[in-house]
């Protein structure tokens, strides 16, 4: 989780009872300052802390935030999540792995380690990291030893009395090998995780495989389908909520 002084501060951090609610920023794909993706990215900046500081739980943003995962594009993100008055959790994506290494992504955005297990009021959520096993591109990988630890957090979270949801950059049928694909879909069925958030395809997208909602968000950068924006997403007692909202809508 990257934190500035007054992050925590201004977080709602669900209490038990309490839904969780979070924001997605769809996937940046930064390149240089001052294009289209920084400054709809300046302005989902802006409008959250007008309107979502303390109001909801954090803010995620799903991967692929760097076009080609290099220090100078991290930095521009960087400045800008110096502004935000929200935690936010980072996960990275193939483009953030073009250079077959996260150095960057860790060093300069200071992001959260990955695999990594957040708990908030009644809900743990679990973080993935889908690229650093792969050899790049789409190659998506979990690995034995996250593929455990996935099953151990899940066990944990179901003895403690937790719904779990799950932030990934993409679907659990992208993962490469399809083994590993049917392992992860099972143990999301198995333990009945809530919702899985994504990002990876640039379109909204809502799917149900009959127990787990999973929500993708438009993407802020490489737009393929309307204008930006940005979604927020709840999870209260079992039910999963999602709304779209463009930057141009009040």
């Amino acid at each position: 989780m990257v934190q500035g002084q007054t992050t925590f501060a201004a977080s709602k951090l669900s209490q038990h009872g309490e839904p969780l609610v979070w924001m997605h920023i769809g996937d940046l794909h930064l390149t240089e300052a001052e294009l289209p993706n920084h400054l709809a990215q300046r302005d989902i900046i802006e409008q959250a802390n007008a309107h979502l500081a303390g109001q909801i739980d954090f803010v995620v943003l799903p991967g692929d935030n760097a076009d080609d995962g290099t220090p100078e594009q991290y930095q521009i993100l960087r400045t800008e999540l110096d502004h935000l008055n929200l935690p936010v959790h980072i996960i990275p994506g193939d483009h953030d792995f073009k250079s077959r290494d996260l150095r960057a992504f860790y060093e300069v955005l200071g992001a959260e380690h990955l695999p990594n297990a957040v708990s908030v009021g009644d809900y743990r959520c679990l973080l993935p990291d889908y690229v650093s096993a792969g050899t790049g591109g789409p190659d998506f990988r979990l690995g034995k030893p996250q593929l455990d630890w996935f099953k151990a957090e899940l066990q944990t979270a179901a003895a403690a009395g937790k719904e779990t949801v799950v932030f990934a950059h993409g679907y659990p049928a992208d993962l490469a090998d399809a083994d590993e694909a049917s392992a992860f879909h099972g143990l999301l069925r198995e333990f009945r995780v809530a919702a899985v958030d994504m990002g990876h395809t640039h379109y909204n997208e809502l799917a149900n495989d009959g127990r787990t909602i999973y929500a993708s968000t438009r993407s802020t950068g490489q737009i393929e389908e309307g204008p930006a924006g940005f979604s927020l997403l709840a999870v209260d007692n079992g039910v999963v909520s999602w709304r779209f909202k463009p930057l141009n809508e009040a």
